[in-house]
């Protein structure tokens, strides 16, 4: 019963996020701390932070710092068990996003930046 609502969950966590922070620049695929991530910036008046949603230790994860603080990948909130979790932006404002989860059900989703059309 399990089988394939973990990857689909995870990709439809991560359309959702971008569909919130959905401005022009503030979406990209990224590291941090050596894992491959998406990136979303944002901010409020003169604060900036930056949002990490990575894959660490069978984990996805979310970090939010703001601009200038450090952390571990370790630091992120647990969202939901994968085994794998890549990002790539196939150019830009278009992004494939592929998740696996712990019975090796694997799937991804394309989804571009409504802010840059």
């Amino acid at each position: 019963m399990n089988t394939g609502y973990t990857v689909h969950t995870s990709l439809a966590y991560v359309a959702e996020k971008i569909r919130q922070n959905d401005s022009d620049g503030g979406i990209s695929a990224g590291t941090f701390q050596g894992q491959e991530c998406l990136v979303l910036k944002g901010g409020s008046g003169d604060i900036r932070y930056t949002t990490y949603i990575y894959s660490y230790k069978g984990k996805l994860k979310e970090l939010t710092l703001r601009d200038g603080t450090d952390a571990s990948p370790s630091d992120g909130k647990d969202i939901l068990a994968v085994a794998d979790f890549s990002v790539s932006e196939i150019k830009p404002g278009l992004f494939r996003f592929t998740s696996t989860d712990t019975y090796g059900t694997t799937a991804s989703v394309t989804i571009s930046e409504r802010s840059r059309q």
